[in-house]
């Protein structure tokens, strides 16, 4: 960390104004608790801009700006990782025809849980190892959203797949009931 706090506030603006387009692009709305620590941190960098040597004021900003990107690294991984479980519904049970269609499926799931851990981890640390750890958690995010894109540019192929291996596997349980039926009735009957 540099001796002046001010020349933290671009990078942590960029960085937080990122995550929350992509957080606005996956989840389709506006987060309200990552936008709130975003209204007081800019309050606090419009006050610094008047007052420059203002120390507090400063400090403030700063404090606000990490908190706002702290947050946008925690729902940007859980939108994620939401959107990611949701194909998991999908597909539970079928991830071998999925694996089949989705380039490096296998590392995407690993990489998912690769991912839950380092967010628990991430939340129990403090001071300049928190913003490293979120700083690396969003490397995890990035590699997330690879793979999340390659589920939704693949999804049309193996949803298809795999309702046909559902037809299929339907197929000996309708056969097993129509025997079934048939043998009482020919029992029936005699």
């Amino acid at each position: 960390m540099s001796s002046d706090p001010r020349t933290e506030i671009p990078a942590l603006i960029e960085k937080t104004e990122r995550n929350l387009k992509l957080i606005e692009e996956i989840n389709g709305e506006f987060v309200y608790p990552t936008l709130n620590e975003w209204r007081y941190a800019t309050r606090h960098v419009a006050s610094l801009l008047a007052t420059p040597e203002d120390e507090e004021e400063c400090n403030k900003a700063v404090s606000h700006l990490k908190r706002a990107y702290f947050d946008s690294c925690d729902i940007l991984l859980d939108c994620i990782l939401a959107r990611i479980r949701d194909y998991g519904l999908c597909y539970h049970g079928y991830a071998s025809i999925v694996s089949q269609i989705v380039p490096d499926f296998q590392n995407g799931i690993l990489a998912t849980r690769d991912a839950q851990m380092a967010h628990r981890k991430v939340q129990l640390t403090h001071g300049e190892e928190r913003e490293k750890n979120y700083d690396a958690l969003t490397g995890h995010a990035e590699r997330l959203l690879r793979f999340l894109d390659a589920l939704t540019t693949t999804e049309s192929t193996w949803a298809e797949d795999i309702r046909r291996q559902k037809q299929r596997d339907r197929l000996p349980i309708i056969i097993a009931v129509i025997t079934i039926a048939v043998t009482i009735l020919v029992a029936v009957l005699l």
